[in-house]
């Protein structure tokens, strides 16, 4: 009885651990251990790069591609840098919450700003999806295409998908 329950639970501690690297170590398109060392089997992944992915699209249909991955490159490093302010102003807020005597205006104060970098950031994106539609016009769909095929070429790569 003793053997059986040991050997149920080596079993289930097997099957538990024997995928490991939190599901990383997939074969399609992640990094793979017997390569020596964490070689990146998808540079499309990593770069989140929309081109290579594509060989049946025309030159016309590539350049607007390459275009929005351009928009997006320079809006996204926008973007991290006013997370980084984000983040400095949640800080400033930590810091006064850690004091005696807080002082509740200057919270405040930091917590408007805070939202108002928050809805800059907001209306940054929708002016930049206006934009992406602007430039792709008919071809809209391409993105649309794009998400499913990254999708399928990276496998289950679980919250890495969401864009």
């Amino acid at each position: 009885m003793k053997k059986g329950i040991i050997g149920l639970l080596m079993l289930l501690s097997v099957m538990t651990f024997a995928r490991g690297g939190n599901g990383q170590g997939t074969f399609d398109g992640g990094q793979r251990q017997f390569l020596g060392g964490n070689q990146n089997v998808s540079a499309n992944y990593n770069q989140r790069r929309i081109i290579p992915i594509y060989s049946d699209l025309t030159e016309e249909q590539k350049a607007k591609l390459e275009k929005v991955e351009k928009l997006r490159a320079k809006k996204r490093d926008e973007g991290r840098k006013t997370n980084l302010e984000i983040k400095e102003k949640n800080i400033a807020i930590q810091k006064e919450m850690l004091e005696d005597n807080v002082d509740w205006s200057k919270v405040e104060k930091i917590q408007k700003e805070i939202e108002k970098l928050k809805t800059e950031q907001k209306i940054i994106r929708l002016k930049e999806k206006k934009e992406i539609e602007k430039i792709l016009g008919d071809d809209i769909s391409l993105l649309k295409k794009n998400k499913r095929r990254s999708k399928q070429n990276n496998g289950n790569r679980g919250n890495n998908n969401k864009r």
